[in-house]
């Protein structure tokens, strides 16, 4: 049986979680302290990733390399209750206000409607 998480796309992992930082490859590139092109190499694969590289990424996205690794995109609406900085967060974050003011609305809208149908039955009684 293989192993979902020893069999990963590093660049796709690399991009997506920049992606959901909202940064660009160059912002990346500057945190590592590399060049535009080189950290591009990186999410296409065309440059080997030292050990020492790969434990400095996971410092600038504030996770530990098992979570790095396990990372997939369906984990950025799981993680949204553990507590450090991670890329899920922010993700999770920005969208939760727009998601709550739309539950809050349909929530009253519902209120509204159950008690009218009270209403209506209190009154076919």
């Amino acid at each position: 049986m293989k192993n979902k998480y020893l069999e990963f796309d590093f660049g796709t992992k690399l991009r997506k979680l920049r992606e959901l930082k909202g940064w660009q490859q160059k912002d990346m590139a500057e945190k590592l302290d590399i060049q535009q092109n080189t950290y591009s190499k990186l999410e296409t694969g065309q440059v080997k990733l030292s050990m020492e590289r790969f434990f400095q990424i996971c410092d600038v996205y504030e996770m530990s390399p098992i979570d790095f690794l396990k990372f997939d995109e369906s984990m950025v609406f799981n993680n949204h209750n553990q507590t450090g900085g991670n890329a899920a967060n922010v993700l999770v974050d920005n969208a939760s206000e727009k998601l709550v003011a739309a539950l809050q609305s349909q929530i009253e809208h519902l209120l509204n409607e159950n008690a009218f149908f009270r209403n209506m039955i209190t009154i076919q009684k």
